[in-house]
């Protein structure tokens, strides 16, 4: 207690005592948890295991929408540019091939394909790479016609040919996949 602006002996005292009283109390604290925290550490470890299998089938779901929506997109995409096709035009064939969806396609499978079970992965992946090869071939035909406006007719065959085959590569790809995530 404070008498005339100085510190009187006593509460020096009990200053000391606290002192005392909080160590005390701070070993306690101390030695009492780690007495129990072997017996509680188990439940806390299954407990956070399951937290993170929910966050982990919340992730998966939410990356399997992400690209079931990205796979509808191209798909459209893919039927809508048959026009292009027929008319042999290349230029427009290659811009859409190089804008979204079709840009995006292998961030989206990359995010995907490590989610999927060790035999869905593999059947996955291998359909998935057959998929990228057509669309590739179908790309650089594309690319090869820009410059020739008019086209041969083995030509626009041939691109017709890389069309047709790019989107039975896409369907391929998605009958790949898992049920729960192809279904539309």
């Amino acid at each position: 207690m404070k008498k005339n602006g100085k510190c009187s002996k006593g509460s020096s005292s009990s200053v000391q005592l606290s002192r005392r009283g909080f160590l005390g109390f701070g070993v306690i604290g101390l030695v009492v948890p780690s007495l129990v925290w072997p017996s509680t550490a188990g439940a806390v470890y299954v407990k956070e295991e399951a937290l993170q299998g929910n966050i982990f089938l919340k992730e998966r779901n939410e990356k399997a929408n992400l690209l079931k929506a990205s796979l509808r997109q191209q798909r459209r995409a893919l039927e809508s540019m048959e026009f292009y096709v027929s008319e042999y035009d290349c230029k427009a064939v290659c811009g859409a091939l190089r804008a979204p969806p079709f840009s995006t396609i292998r961030k989206d499978s990359a995010a995907l394909l490590p989610l999927l079970g060790e035999g869905d992965r593999a059947r996955a992946r291998a359909a998935y790479e057959g998929f990228l090869a057509a669309l590739e071939k179908f790309d650089r035909l594309s690319a090869a016609g820009i410059n020739n406006t008019r086209g041969s007719a083995a030509a626009r065959a041939e691109l017709y040919a890389g069309y047709f085959a790019s989107l039975a590569a896409l369907k391929g790809y998605v009958a790949s996949l898992p049920e729960e995530i192809a279904r539309e």
